[in-house]
């Protein structure tokens, strides 16, 4: 159990076996020996083995033989909760609130009679396990008073208690309903506008309310309290989130699924700075003003979640409006980190294990900048041309802001990229929204427009974007099993969310046809251009990005593993016939559905503008693919690959794709391109490639065979090739008859040599270790499956199997330059694979010679000494200055090979007839075979 890893899995199968209640009673006092590896063990650990004891100690199916058990847990858990160490304390908040839910847990449903007195108190609780809970959760609270994070935690853990647990005790519920509600507005709901702070004034803002729905005007006190964060401590910021969240899963649950009691929170104001020029802020004051906007942020996440599954249509278009508040606000959020970027923002979540990462990632790598320590505005850096010293000081300023925002783009968007881990998750019923139709004024005037007449409530691209990115992430989260620290993601069900997903797929094929048709328009504007400036526009550019986040969603859907298995056979139909066409004939064979639906994609890739969305269109065949095993999908893989490495990739600013992804996403379409490439195709392929591999001169050009494929990516494609030869080798090689063994290797040995060619035309390091390498791996299939046949068909086949010989000596030559060449220059990358390619050619040397004498063709066999050369065939230096009459001997019974320290001599011979070794103009040379 000291074993971090393992010890997760274990608890997960103790908690099923909850429902084997009375069995695993009896274990109970040998599991509370968990309790001693809580110092050992992460806080999500600590609080599976929490629910587990108190469940099986507290509770009403506890009996009385527990009761000694249940005392000793309560006591570690007031212990931990008066500690002064943070972590412990953390454990005895989530130890606290898992005792409370095992009290107050119900086995039986209980009659509807809750007491609804609004000065409730403990005292008014039931005596037994109600009032025990309630105690208890309250020397929780009091215990966390000072430490934000802990009172953070503390409400989160009993919001989950409130999503996992359905059948609590009535009057425990109305206790907390009184308590929590009371609490929220007492602390951060005003009726007016606080005074400056910092010289930071505020205003209510973000008013959604009118004045017939609210009594009087009220806002979430989000500024002053982050201001005055100081002043604060046990009413801080940084619970609002948390606390909310509690409040709304109260009243959600006391109310039926209601949130009419509290729908003025959606609309109401929030006391914020003045966000019109943020550029107007000093530095300490800009910080501070950025925490606001990341508070005011996480607010109206929070707000979105609560009220994007209530039917009202007011609340509804509140909710899109939030949506647009909190798109606007994140946008916000970037450029003050632009500026910024060594700033480190708050934290969404309380599990201490987990923030420190979560805390560096916004800062990580930030290049610090030197501010002067004085209040200076930044509009104050204007240069004056009237004094020499204020324009020197001032053009030293701009300069350093310069630098500082253009070192901080790349780092202030890498944060927003990956936002979903910085903010407080929304909820997955937030996938709901994009049931609403899709409207894009800019670019089409076709949308939809017979659906927008019976309903105005309609999303913008924008909102379409936010909503698609966080849908992604929960998929791409989920289905990775990311660590989610104490998210409330972790409830959530891959399963169900892939379920909830396909019904909402018709919605998202009628956003991705209006997407389409605007793309359709741009690309007739700009006659197929994919350079022209009209492609990288913002409205452009938001276009290829909803288009890229709809292709992945397809991609994290077809790629769930549980499609697999047979049982979900259903739903995988159900998802395919989402995406049909109504028109299209009625199909209920899983691969009949798999290839229409990869057919239709195929038509896609004139719409794949962005690398990234090409990499995941491909990836959903394949995942198909995987799961039917239609040889018919993997032509269309091909046929879809081919198509994407045939055109040239832009990023956002219209420049090529480079850098690490777009070389892993080229790596992708490529394999995906050779995949199950037989040997035949790869040499077809080497074969092109020779006639066109010269051009690649500049770093710009590309291929005519591939114009995906340039002088800067033109490795991955090599290596990739190179790699597919062997796989097609070995697969090959395993079902052929002797005649077809000799079509095969002479096939291999031609395409050897055709690779040998093109290394030598783009002679880099990471193209010679990719031919050393696969090479390597080919002569070893040689040497075990391939002599053996021809050596039973040398003397039937005496021409083709010398031809073969032949033709793979020229690729050994090669290789026996590079192998000393790289001893020469100590390029480890190459040396490394040199005593794997002597050992095969000694062993080569001797099969080769026994089959020829064996079979009465010793005069084709010959051996000699090979000088020492670099790859342009010039004399490595070393040999040139020892050169002595031992290396001019020649003779069939010169058969003694150099130790393998020896970088002098490397000794080869091959099967050649009529002086075939002297060949390429080295009359002293021959291979081993």
């Amino acid at each position: 159990m000291s074993d971090k890893k393992g010890v997760t899995p274990v608890l997960n199968v103790l908690t099923s076996l909850l429902e084997d209640f009375e069995i695993l009673q009896q274990h109970s006092v040998q599991l509370m020996g968990l309790l001693e590896k809580l110092d050992a063990i992460e806080l999500k650990d600590a609080k599976l083995i929490f629910n587990l004891l108190c469940s099986l100690t507290c509770g009403e199916r506890a009996d009385d033989s527990m009761s000694g058990l249940h005392d000793e847990i309560h006591m570690i858990v007031r212990k931990q909760l008066s500690s002064a160490k943070k972590i412990v304390k953390h454990r005895g908040i989530i130890a606290a609130v898992a005792m409370a839910k095992a009290l107050v847990t119900m086995v039986e449903q209980q009659s509807q009679d809750v007491m609804d007195d609004n000065s409730m108190t403990i005292a008014d609780l039931p005596s037994g396990n109600p009032q025990d809970a309630a105690t208890l959760l309250t020397l929780a609270n009091t215990c966390t008073l000072g430490s934000p994070d802990s009172v953070g935690l503390y409400y989160d853990q009993l919001a989950s208690m409130l999503m996992t647990t359905t059948n609590l005790d009535h009057q425990f519920m109305a206790w907390l309903y009184k308590l929590i509600t009371g609490e929220f507005q007492n602390i951060f709901i005003t009726e007016s506008v606080p005074a400056p702070v910092n010289d930071i004034e505020m205003s209510m803002q973000y008013s959604l309310n009118t004045a017939e729905e609210v009594d009087a005007p009220i806002a979430v006190n989000i500024a002053e309290l982050s201001l005055r964060s100081q002043y604060y401590e046990n009413n801080s910021i940084l619970t609002l989130a948390p606390l909310f969240r509690l409040l709304r899963l109260i009243h959600f649950r006391q109310h039926d699924k209601d949130l009419s009691t509290i729908d003025a929170l959606l609309g109401c104001s929030v006391i914020m700075p003045n966000l019109n020029d943020i550029y107007s802020y000093d530095t300490e004051q800009l910080k501070q003003v950025t925490d606001c906007i990341f508070h005011c942020i996480n607010w109206f996440r929070e707000v979105i979640s609560a009220f994007v599954t209530q039917k009202n249509r007011k609340l509804r278009h509140k909710v899109l409006e939030r949506l647009t508040d909190v798109v606007s606000l994140e946008n916000l959020l970037e450029k003050c980190l632009e500026s910024i970027p060594e700033h480190k923002l708050p934290s969404s979540y309380f599990d201490v294990l987990s923030q420190t990462s979560k805390q560096l990632s916004p800062s990580k790598g930030a290049n610090k900048v030197t501010r002067p320590r004085k209040k200076q505005k930044i509009s104050d850096t204007i240069i004056n041309p009237d004094d020499t010293v204020a324009s020197t000081s001032a053009a030293v300023t701009q300069t350093t802001k310069t630098t500082t925002t253009t070192a901080s783009k790349k780092k202030s968007k890498e944060l927003i990229k990956t936002s979903e881990n910085i903010f407080r998750e929304m909820d997955t019923d937030i996938i709901l929204l994009l049931r609403y139709p899709l409207k894009i004024d800019d670019l089409s005037s076709t949308v939809s427009q017979s659906s927008m007449v019976s309903q105005t409530t309609v999303l913008d691209i924008n909102q379409f974007q936010f909503l698609m990115k966080d849908f992604v992430n929960k998929l791409e989260t989920l289905s990775k099993n990311k660590d989610l620290g104490f998210s409330h993601m972790n409830v959530v069900n891959l399963n169900d969310l892939i379920a909830d997903s396909i019904r909402l797929l018709p919605y998202i094929k009628k956003h991705l046809n209006v997407i389409l048709s605007n793309i359709d328009s741009l690309l007739g504007q700009t006659d197929g251009c994919l350079d022209s400036e009209q492609i990288f526009t913002p409205e452009a550019n938001n276009l290829k990005t909803a288009f890229a986040l709809i292709i992945k969603s397809f991609n994290l859907i077809f790629g769930w593993s549980g499609f697999q298995h047979t049982k979900n056979l259903n739903l995988l139909k159900d998802c395919l016939k989402a995406l049909r066409d109504e028109t299209q004939s009625q199909m209920i064979s899983v691969k009949g559905l798999s290839m229409e639906f990869a057919t239709k994609t195929v038509n896609y890739v004139n719409y794949c503008l962005y690398l990234p969305s090409a990499v995941n269109l491909v990836q959903t065949i394949q995942s198909l693919y995987l799961i039917t095993s239609n040889p018919e999908l993997k032509k269309k893989i091909t046929l879809i690959s081919e198509k994407l490495l045939n055109k040239k990739w832009y990023n956002t600013n219209g420049d090529l794709e480079m850098g690490k992804n777009s070389s892993l996403h080229t790596d992708t379409l490529v394999k995906a391109y050779l995949s199950g490439a037989s040997v035949k195709t790869v040499g077809g392929l080497v074969g092109t490639l020779q006639g066109q591999v010269s051009e690649l001169k500049a770093k710009d050009d590309c291929l005519n065979m591939l114009s995906g494929i340039n002088k800067m990516n033109f490795y991955i494609f090599y290596r990739c090739l190179c790699n597919t030869l062997v796989e097609a080798v070995k697969i090959e090689i395993t079902s052929l008859t002797n005649n077809q063994h000799l079509v095969l290797w002479r096939a291999t040995a031609l395409t050897m040599q055709g690779l040998m060619t093109v290394v030598k035309a783009q002679e880099t390091r990471t193209n010679l270790t990719s031919f050393l390498k696969s090479s390597v791996g080919i002569l070893k299939i040689f040497l075990s499956s391939g002599i053996p046949i021809l050596e039973i068909m040398l003397r039937s086949k005496t021409d083709e199997v010398i031809e073969i010989f032949k033709i793979i000596q020229t690729s050994t030559r090669f290789l026996h330059h590079l192998c000393c060449y790289s001893k020469y220059t100590k390029d480890t990358s190459l040396v490394a694979y040199v005593p794997q390619f002597r050992l095969l050619l000694e062993s080569l040397l001797y099969r080769v010679k026994a089959a020829l004498v064996a079979n009465g063709c010793s005069a084709a066999f010959w051996m000699g000494t090979l000088r020492n050369r670099d790859l342009h065939g010039e004399d490595i230096l070393s040999q040139s200055s020892m050169q002595t009459d031992e290396s001019e001997q020649t003779g069939s019974d010169n058969e003694e090979l150099p130790p393998d320290e020896s970088e002098g001599e490397e000794t080869e011979a091959p099967a050649a007839e009529e002086g075939g070794a002297a060949s390429d103009g080295d009359s002293s040379a021959s291979e081993i075979f």
